[in-house]
């Protein structure tokens, strides 16, 4: 699915956005405090990369000259917790086979989907259905069109039709009844076996009984909330926000990282940073059981070739550099979080000046850049992604810019569609 449509309201510096259209790529361009923070961020809470920064708080993000008012009225019942986006997404086939499958390809009134949130932190969806013609499919299917035709054609919900079933699985059960209980009068042992064989014949179906079954469950759901539950949630593209704060350190202790990662409690920089790890073909576990020196050497050095390659072809300005991971026991004047246990440290070596320096001592340019690079190439197989980027490439010379762009030419999968706002 793509997103083709968002609006936004009551958060932040906006209070009405009005609905606005969002294409494969698209740029925010505004003012100063005029809301491109805001949109991006309104936008990353629908369905975020990492879902403990999908909740919206009215103390937080409620337009603070009107929330006082705004919690009075929610608590006096006036009214409901205000809905902060509603983004509307376009079915792509691969989604709308399986619905088309099961319900027919007139199912559906709009191949769309609305997704909507706010202040009370839950999904919501609308989804335009016609109950009529998945009925009528469902019927077809099941070869009990005629059987409903003759009993009544005056229907057009899935509730309506399964009370037409149910009337007509009551009139087969009385007629099998009737017709049981005159065989049973009959005293001619042929002519009895005969009479019952075909009293069995008046039974309800199999296919009947299913197909109640069937409208049972998705009337307990609903028709919209089954479709969307089964088929279109799954497809919910995820998005990912980056901006500055997300830059990796470079350096961690890699027993604390173990803990906030079980944890779900991950700072900003650590996202990126696993990023790396993961796309080198590290883990955290093996890094600190290794039973052989030599392993552990081979294994950062494997991926220390594989990340220059993968990555450092994208910085231009500077040829020689090649990414680097070491992996150390903490030494009493490390950093003050890396003191105890095991360290992992992210350089950078530069061939031609013969030097390696911590990668967090490079220019605020190049961490930003690599540490957008690492994050997003661990991700980009994912099915669908949605980049929201804030103020991407601030810190980057015009040469580097020019790279950004490149890798996101080369690099940005079609699936993934990409959001970003103007300085």
């Amino acid at each position: 699915m793509k997103l083709t449509k968002a609006h936004i309201r009551e958060f932040w510096s906006i209070l009405d956005s009005n609905q606005f259209d969002i294409g494969d790529r698209t740029c925010l361009v505004g003012k100063n405090e005029s809301g491109k923070t805001a949109a991006l961020q309104a936008l990353y809470r629908l369905n975020p990369i990492d879902p403990k920064d999908g909740n919206f708080s009215v103390t937080d993000d409620y337009p603070r000259a009107s929330v006082t008012d705004y919690e009075k009225a929610v608590a006096d019942k006036k009214q409901p917790p205000a809905n902060v986006i509603d983004a509307t997404f376009l079915l792509e086939d691969e989604e709308l086979k399986p619905i088309f499958e099961q319900f027919g390809d007139a199912v559906l009134s709009a191949k769309e989907l609305t997704l909507l949130k706010g202040y009370a932190n839950v999904l919501d969806f609308v989804i335009g259905v016609n109950e009529k013609a998945a009925g009528s499919e469902l019927l077809n299917r099941a070869n009990l069109a005629a059987d409903v035709g003759q009993l009544s054609t005056q229907w057009s919900t899935l509730q309506e039709l399964l009370a037409i079933l149910d009337q007509l699985a009551k009139t087969k059960e009385a007629d099998f009844a009737s017709a049981q209980t005159e065989a049973n009068a009959i005293t001619d042992p042929d002519e009895k076996r005969n009479a019952l064989a075909q009293a069995q014949l008046s039974q309800e179906t199999d296919a009947s009984k299913q197909l109640r079954a069937q409208l049972q469950a998705l009337l307990a759901t609903g028709l919209s909330a089954h479709i969307f539950k089964t088929y279109l949630q799954p497809n919910i593209p995820q998005f990912l926000y980056f901006d500055e704060y997300y830059q990796m350190l470079g350096c961690e202790n890699i027993p604390a990282l173990q803990k906030r990662l079980a944890e779900n409690a991950l700072k900003k920089s650590d996202h990126p940073l696993l990023g790396l790890i993961a796309l080198a073909g590290l883990k955290l576990d093996d890094l600190l059981n290794v039973k052989r020196t030599r392993d552990l050497k081979n294994k950062l050095e494997g991926a220390s070739n594989y990340l220059s390659q993968k990555i450092i072809k994208y910085w231009s300005q500077n040829k020689y550099l090649r990414l680097e991971f070491d992996v150390r026991e903490a030494k009493p004047e490390d950093p003050e979080h890396m003191r105890t246990g095991t360290n992992i440290w992210g350089s950078v070596h530069d061939s031609k000046h013969f030097v390696t320096t911590d990668l967090s001592s490079r220019s605020r340019g190049f961490v930003w850049f690599y540490s957008f690079l690492a994050w997003y190439t661990h991700l980009e197989d994912s099915k669908r992604l949605i980049l929201l980027l804030d103020e991407p490439g601030l810190s980057l010379h015009a040469k580097a810019q020019e790279d950004l762009l490149r890798f996101l030419e080369e690099q940005l999968k079609p699936a993934h569609q990409l959001i970003y706002r103007d300085r």
